[in-house]
């Protein structure tokens, strides 16, 4: 079985390689949305595969880390797509 669980998050971030003048050469901001999908046998005693709240607190350190933050200082994301 497979659940998942969105997440909404507000940031914002520069495309630094776009033609020179190109609008989102500057910083702007946007309502990100994400999901994570868990799959797994569903527990027999909770008829659950995992916790909603548990997954939340899981990805709590991700998500701190994103939102209102500019996505360019994130380890990883220095060259974001327009996607």
């Amino acid at each position: 079985m497979e659940i998942f669980k969105e997440f909404i998050f507000e940031a914002a971030h520069r495309l630094p390689n776009v033609p020179p003048g190109h609008k989102c050469a500057r910083l702007h901001g946007h309502s990100w949305r994400g999901a994570i999908y868990i799959r797994g046998p569903v527990d027999p005693h909770t008829g659950w595969i995992m916790d909603f709240g548990e997954i939340k607190q899981r990805f709590a350190p991700i998500y701190d880390m994103l939102d209102h933050h500019y996505l360019n200082d994130v380890p990883g994301l220095e060259n974001p797509t327009s996607e």
